[in-house]
């Protein structure tokens, strides 16, 4: 949801002014599984640094 102002304060969208379709820049259903798969994966412990 990004619009572009011009010269004349007219709003135009991004998909307005580059021609892009719907579901364009949609995650595939193979990259949504992995950044899902990532986000649910629970930390490993964390190492203090050595002082």
């Amino acid at each position: 949801d990004i619009e572009i102002m011009n010269g004349d304060y007219e709003g135009r969208t991004l998909a307005g002014v580059y021609g892009y379709k719907d579901g364009w820049g949609e995650l595939g259903p193979h990259l949504a599984d992995e950044i899902t798969a990532l986000i649910a994966t629970k930390p490993t412990s964390v190492q203090k640094p050595a002082v």
